[in-house]
C-alpha cells in the first residue's frame, strides 16, 4: 500500500480532496454523496447540514424523512 501512495503522489503531487468536511464522519457522509453529484454540490448542501448535525449521534437521532429531505438536491433519494 505504501508503494502505491508512494506513486500516486509523484503522479498527482498537488491532489487534494474537494469536499469540504471536519471529521472522518463527514467525509464518508460526504464521499457517499458525491456519487450522485458533484462534489460542488454535495458542499452546498452538506454547509448546512453538518451546521446542523456535525456527528454521528446527531443523525442517528433523525427521521429518515428528515435525511431525504436534507440530501434531496444531491439526487440521492
Amino acid at each position: 500500500m505504501s508503494k502505491i501512495i508512494f506513486i500516486l503522489k509523484g503522479e498527482y503531487p498537488d491532489a487534494k480532496c474537494s469536499l469540504e468536511y471536519k471529521s472522518s464522519f463527514q467525509l464518508l457522509v460526504s464521499t457517499i454523496l458525491s456519487a450522485q453529484c458533484t462534489d460542488e454540490r454535495v458542499n452546498k448542501v452538506t454547509k448546512k447540514m453538518f451546521m446542523k448535525y456535525p456527528d454521528p449521534k446527531d443523525f442517528s437521532n433523525l427521521p429518515l424523512e428528515l435525511i431525504k429531505k436534507e440530501i434531496y438536491s444531491t439526487g440521492f433519494y
